[in-house]
């Protein structure tokens, strides 16, 4: 994938976008990435932030796992996009997320029509994996 550490630092935030589609594109071999792209979840253009997420969520778990807690901080977005990318990504983690289910759940009254069918999902998701792993660990909470 070639070092774009540099390219997600750029001054520039179109480059910095530009990189961070670029490690989304190469999803999971972009693993040695993950943390530089995590930096950007906090960038101060959408665009970049909204890249971040979708990297994040090509690169996918166990490699975005440990950025959940970013990931759940653009919940709050002021962009919808990201927002949204922010729900599906956490999806994507499922158990991970569960912490962050009332931070999902007050997406339920977004003004956008797509967060609140992505929370929908979302909180399907985590809370289904949730209820798996504690039935894997404990049979007779099933």
């Amino acid at each position: 994938i070639g070092n774009f550490e540099q390219l997600l630092t750029a001054t520039d935030p179109e480059v910095r976008s530009a990189a961070a589609k670029c490690v989304a594109r190469s999803g999971g071999e972009a693993a040695a990435q993950t943390d530089a792209v995590a930096r950007l979840l906090d960038d101060a253009d959408w665009q970049v932030r909204h890249s971040a997420v979708h990297a994040l969520s090509r690169i996918g778990p166990p490699g975005a796992t440990p950025h959940c807690d970013a990931v759940a901080r653009r919940l709050a977005d002021e962009q919808w996009y990201v927002r949204h990318s922010a729900l599906q990504l956490l999806a994507r983690l499922g158990e991970a997320a569960a912490r962050h289910v009332p931070d999902i759940a007050e997406l339920l009254g977004d003004p956008q029509r797509e967060v609140r069918q992505a929370a929908v999902a979302a909180l399907a998701k985590v809370q289904e994996n949730s209820t798996a792993a504690a039935i894997a660990t404990d049979p007779a909470a099933g």
